[in-house]
């Protein structure tokens, strides 16, 4: 976990603790911490994986000098992507 060398990673990790309490979720960073990202398993990935990824949402670009027929090679996997639909989202609550 490289960002905790970071000077300012480490203070707003700091400021998150102070603000909302050590044991509130919104004081663990988005990107996790040591005990955070141990625990995560295999199938945890898979399960995140299989519910978030729909094709109907998904835009791959590329820029740069190469060639179609080789990056469609490295981009097969993206096939595989169940097109779940156009998604629902609820109206934020005022």
């Amino acid at each position: 976990m490289q960002m905790q060398m970071s000077a300012a990673a480490l203070a707003g990790n700091l400021y998150s603790k102070l603000l909302y309490g050590k044991d509130h979720i919104l004081s663990v960073p988005v990107s996790g911490n040591a005990k955070t990202v141990e625990a995560l398993t295999l199938e945890d990935v898979k399960a995140y994986y299989n519910a978030t990824m729909n094709r109907s949402l998904m835009s791959v670009v590329l820029l740069g000098d190469v060639k179609k027929e080789q990056i469609m090679l490295h981009l097969a996997f993206l096939n595989t992507v169940q097109n779940k639909g156009a998604v629902k989202y609820d109206e934020p609550s005022v």
